[in-house]
């Protein structure tokens, strides 16, 4: 198993798993970050309805017989379902220009994990740096993109970053700035409640990749943020939120999903002359709900566990 596998393997093991806490201006994230993601599994996994449908025993079984995962646990010392705390993700740029921060939380064996980390690179003949720098104890390893540092926050946290201003501001109390106004704004939109959450700002190369009718062209010219929250108690509870300066581009965009987006899809299905997945369409569409609010648009889903038999019918 190479160096990067390894650690991009840790990176989802815990996204799988980790629960955030509630939403506050975490010295983690980047001040310049784009973009920001959270998962609370807990939550999730102890939902009705997950274990309803056997899902989480589902998951723990294919955890169980993935070797690359259990070789990460048993090396690392990590039990994602009872060690990990919380999982957050920022980031800016796209591809080999990206930022990255990632910090898991927990209960952690650092002692371990940098033993794995340094086993990993010299198995791979990329052997791991480990030095001191403005009072941080940092690993660098090298991948074929870019190198990543990791460090430890005692024995609570772990973070990982391509970028070294980053990883030592990260390790020596925090990132100096606080993110931008508009992610500040962004962020504060979540409730620090739901079981996973996304935020975003749409920046020019963003707004540029958006096409379509003019409506979509000119609400995008207004959008300043998105943001994505996912909901699990009973139902699966997911929402598409959309925020601009003008009301009155939310409001165009809804009408425009309305009266082209619904009945083209319903149209697509319908012609392919397949009246069990039109019903099962028509079903899953009679949940969405679209909203307006101020200069916010919500596309919201809902689905439960009548729903969910219903899809899985033949």
């Amino acid at each position: 198993m190479s160096l990067r596998a390894s650690f991009l393997a840790i990176a989802c093991l815990a996204a799988t798993m980790s629960p955030l806490g509630a939403i506050e201006p975490d010295r983690m994230i980047q001040s310049d970050a784009e973009f920001v993601w959270s998962v609370r599994p807990k939550q999730l996994l102890d939902s009705a309805l997950i274990k309803s449908q056997g899902w989480d025993l589902a998951l723990k079984t294919l955890l169980a017989a993935n070797e690359t995962v259990q070789e990460i646990m048993e090396s690392t010392g990590i039990d994602p379902f009872r060690d990990i705390d919380s999982l957050l993700i920022s980031s800016r740029g796209q591809r080999e220009k990206s930022r990255f921060v990632i910090v898991a939380r927990g209960k952690l064996n650092p002692a371990k994990i940098a033993k794995t980390i340094e086993k990993q690179g010299k198995e791979n003949g990329a052997p791991v740096k480990k030095y001191a720098e403005e009072g941080a104890t940092v690993w660098e390893m090298t991948t074929p993109v870019f190198p990543i540092y990791a460090g430890f926050i005692g024995k609570e946290a772990v973070v990982a970053s391509n970028t070294k201003e980053d990883i030592i501001e990260c390790l020596t109390g925090g990132i100096r700035k606080e993110p931008s106004k508009e992610m500040k704004t962004a962020l504060e939109r979540m409730t620090g409640r739901e079981a996973a959450w996304m935020v975003g700002l749409f920046t020019d190369e963003a707004k540029k990749g958006m096409r379509g009718p003019d409506t979509i062209k000119d609400f995008a010219d207004k959008v300043d943020s998105w943001s994505a929250t996912l909901d699990m108690t009973d139902a699966i509870a997911v929402a598409m939120n959309l925020h601009s300066v003008d009301g009155a581009g939310a409001t165009a965009l809804r009408k425009s999903i309305e009266d082209r987006f619904f009945p083209f899809i319903k149209n697509q299905t319908k012609n392919r002359g397949n009246a069990a997945n039109q019903k099962k369409l028509e079903s899953m569409l009679d949940t969405v709900k679209l909203e307006t609010r101020g200069s916010s648009l919500s596309i919201k889903v809902k689905i439960d566990e009548a729903l969910i038999k219903k899809l899985m019918e033949n």
